[in-house]
């Protein structure tokens, strides 16, 4: 951009006659001819102001800076008062990337004519170059003074002015631009795009649909119209206008990335995949194609792929705060939580006002039993988010795992105020309750739960318990869920904290009872994560093992001591399957079944051969079984004396011993064998 010479007044310029063909040169843009010209002439013209301006002008349209430097500033010491003239030496000065210098050069043009209004605009955008958006306002605002038809002017104040957060204010410089000119596509674009993020989506709408009006291959068009559609709940309309980007653009990887977000919205996971993987092919060096991606995976649950896509996606944008908290919970959710944890504690680094990030980091560490560090990371989320309930659910939790349930209550009530369906804070509220011998306040709160969810097995179970009462079996899908979340963790907690020894205890006493130690084949009734399996399998022909929780199974597959591995009820095993075992044993399994006829009366009658029947309780000494506070059974020697007398069983063994502890202290277990 320069400002040419317009008018030949100064007595030291040839005259007009002499002048026509060097500005009809100019005027055809033929530069190098202008440059020859305006030497001639100032052979005869060396002081010519206007000779020395259009030499300069030339070699500015040359690329030859320095050379147009020279020139104008020659043209300056003939005339000093030529504002068109430090104007260009501002364009020069530009354009070699002295800004400093273009600024001055333009402030000496505006001093000798206010009303430059192209100075003040170029000034406003070299402004711009430098980062100083608010000033670069100002001289846009004096190039609209100077010239109030200056539409470039306020396209320009529109792009500054969205940059900012001002978005009323930038769709007014937009319109105001399209007044003066409404077919330029760009500012249609750009107003469609801000009236967008505004909500105003019907007007958006309307002018997007004249970009691709004026511009019928316009794919950035039909890209961002299909974003209005979608925003607007238009998918059908969304989805068809980007198969027409895509028919312009096959490779389009925007395009492909949008519709991917449209069909991860309608939980259509497989083609969401489909299309951000083309949006990869398209452009490898997409971070939020990948970063979709990774979504996508985590949440087809394969875990291992998205934590490969989300590290590609942190070697490309390493500073995404949320890349990082997605990659810590699909570590989470393959229980590596050292990962997870050292993940997620980096997206709070980069967002420090990321709840999400914090109440994860929070989950992380009351996983690993790292309470106090749970607790003081779901403070921290609650407070950037007061009003979430998940945050004061899993603050109390982690206080109830540590044992502190008064702290817990009021966490657990908040959550439930900002959340009155919220169905797993009044079961852990009604948990608490029993803690702190509230039975009424816990008899409400597990009546509530039941309330919004009748199923649900674990308020079941505990309302029982509130009340009194005690029924046959713990309901199945409270035993599931269970032990399903405790998996991972099962064997550390019960060998190490618990000082768990049955299942050693169990073996050697099984193992003694048998002269030739071969116990032949055996069925492990809730074998868990494989403990018993492992302690018998080098003294059975064989062993298999049945569980309800397909988490544990998993952990017991690791160890390889089992023929076979069965995901069921007991009770529908024993029942319905084949039935040809030499030994059957159930550790820690009759705690959640607190009548055992059935299974007494099934291996009985079913059991192809004679056997042994090996299992462990909690012991009471009076009565025949009890449902405990802690949600398990408890029984007493005298009934399963019973057990033994009505189903045909010869009452073996039984000694008292130490189970494992609860709370510092050793419970009292019982072992039994019994031969039928």
């Amino acid at each position: 951009m320069n400002s040419n010479q317009t008018s030949i007044s100064h007595s030291q310029n040839p005259s007009k006659d002499l002048l026509r063909s060097i500005v009809g040169l100019a005027n055809q843009a033929t530069w190098d001819l202008v440059l020859i010209e305006a030497e001639d002439l100032l052979r005869s013209y060396p002081k010519s102001p206007f000779l020395l301006g259009m030499k300069g002008d030339a070699y500015l349209q040359l690329h030859q800076l320095d050379n147009a430097i020279d020139s104008y500033k020659t043209a300056l010491k003939a005339d000093p008062s030529q504002p068109h003239i430090y104007f260009n030496l501002g364009i020069s000065a530009e354009k070699k990337g002295d800004l400093v210098l273009a600024l001055e050069f333009f402030q000496q043009a505006i001093n000798l004519k206010e009303n430059f209004s192209l100075c003040h605009y170029q000034m406003g955008q070299v402004l711009c170059r430098k980062g100083q958006s608010t000033t670069a306002l100002k001289s846009y605002d004096k190039a609209i003074a100077a010239n109030p038809d200056y539409a470039e002017a306020y396209a320009r104040k529109g792009l500054i002015l969205k940059e900012q957060g001002k978005l009323q204010d930038a769709i007014e410089n937009y319109r105001q631009a399209l007044v003066l000119n409404p077919e330029w596509l760009e500012v249609q674009n750009n107003l469609g795009l801000v009236l967008l993020e505004n909500g105003n989506l019907e007007e958006s709408i309307c002018h997007l649909k004249k970009c691709v009006a004026l511009k019928s291959d316009y794919v950035e068009g039909y890209n961002n119209l299909g974003l209005a559609f979608k925003e607007n709940g238009m998918i059908s309309q969304a989805l068809r206008t980007y198969k027409k980007a895509l028919l312009i653009q096959p490779d389009f990887a925007e395009v492909n990335n949008n519709i991917g977000n449209l069909l991860k919205e309608q939980s259509d996971f497989d083609n969401a995949k489909y299309f951000y993987e083309r949006a990869i092919a398209s452009k490898p060096v997409y971070a939020d194609a990948y970063y979709n991606l990774g979504i996508i995976l985590n949440m087809q649950e394969k875990y291992m792929e998205a934590i490969t896509t989300f590290e590609k996606c942190i070697s490309l944008d390493p500073h995404s705060s949320k890349v990082y908290n997605n990659l810590g919970t699909a570590f989470s959710c393959i229980r590596k939580f050292d990962e997870a944890i050292k993940n997620f504690s980096h997206a709070t680094s980069l967002d420090p006002r990321s709840s999400t990030a914090f109440n994860n980091l929070g989950s992380a560490f009351a996983n690993t039993k790292q309470y106090e560090n749970a607790i003081t990371q779901f403070k921290k989320a609650i407070k950037i988010d007061p009003k979430n309930a998940e945050f004061y659910y899993n603050l109390g939790c982690a206080n109830c795992s540590k044992g502190q349930y008064t702290d817990a209550i009021p966490q657990l009530e908040k959550a439930i105020s900002l959340n009155l369906k919220y169905v797993e804070a009044y079961n852990k509220l009604g948990r608490a309750n029993i803690a702190t011998n509230q039975k009424n306040a816990a008899i409400k709160n597990f009546e509530k739960v039941l309330e919004i969810q009748p199923d649900h097995g674990e308020a079941q179970h505990f309302l029982a318990i509130s009340n009194g009462f005690t029924p046959n079996s713990a309901p199945r899908n409270y035993v599931e869920n269970f032990f399903e979340d405790f998996a991972s963790t099962f064997e550390n907690a019960l060998l190490g904290k618990l000082a768990y020894e049955i299942p050693v205890q169990m073996a050697e006493l099984i193992i003694k009872s048998k002269p030739n130690k071969k116990l032949g084949s055996i069925l492990d009734l809730g074998c868990g994560t494989g403990l018993m399996g492992e302690a018998l399998s080098k003294n059975c022909s064989t062993i298999e093992g049945v569980d309800l929780s397909k988490n544990m199974l998993a952990e017991a597959r690791k160890k390889t001591v089992y023929d076979k591995l069965h995901c069921s009820d007991i009770l529908e095993y024993l029942e319905e399957k084949p039935l040809d075992f030499d030994l059957f044993i159930a550790t820690d399994v009759f705690i959640y079944v607190g009548n055992l006829s059935e299974i007494f009366r099934l291996i009985k009658r079913r059991n192809k051969r004679p056997g042994v029947l090996a299992f462990s309780t909690e012991h009471i000494e009076n009565g025949e079984f009890f449902l405990e506070d802690t949600g398990r059974y408890s029984h007493s020697k005298q009934y399963i004396k019973n057990l033994c007398k009505e189903f045909n069983y010869k009452f073996a063994h039984f000694e008292i011993v130490n189970l494992r502890k609860e709370k510092g202290q050793f419970l009292h277990g019982g072992l039994y064998l019994l031969d039928f």
